[in-house]
């Protein structure tokens, strides 16, 4: 899919499973604790090949370039899905995330150091049921979608 067909914003959304706690030092943040659970990070995918990006978070093996790669390097961490937003801004999302009652902050300034006013770009899920229903507010907002899971 190619990003120019839509010339429009591309985001996109991470289901990260964390399966045991994680404490790691993140240069601009300090030292975190990822409790075990689910978590949603948002980012933006205005390149050229929007699911390359994507597809960059599922591998281990990577240099660490944003706040997100301390996190889905970890042994511990599994993504379960990726969605690709065609046709929605990041700044969208986020706005999503923020209105449903069943997520939270997870880590401020997490992945949003660009963006000023948003809080984080890490959420997490309170219960790991609700992630359908989040799916689902997502998909309704964007264009088109690539979806791509574990």
């Amino acid at each position: 899919m190619a990003y120019d067909r839509f010339k429009t914003s591309v985001s996109y959304v991470l289901v990260i499973n964390v399966l045991k706690r994680i404490v790691t030092s993140i240069k601009s943040l300090g030292t975190v604790t990822f409790e075990p659970g689910t978590y949603i990070y948002i980012g933006s995918a205005n390149v050229k090949n929007p699911l390359a990006r994507v597809l960059r978070h599922f591998r281990k093996d990577k240099k660490i370039k944003w706040h997100i790669d301390y996190l889905t390097t970890a042994p511990e961490v599994r993504i379960q899905v990726a969605i690709t937003c065609y046709g929605l801004a990041e700044d969208s999302i986020y706005e999503v995330m923020l209105k449903q009652p069943y997520v939270s902050v997870a880590l401020r300034k997490f992945g949003s150091t660009d963006r000023r006013g948003h809080l984080t770009h890490l959420f997490k899920l309170g219960r790991r049921h609700d992630m359908l229903h989040l799916i689902d507010s997502l998909l309704r907002k964007c264009k088109c979608v690539e979806i791509v899971a574990d």
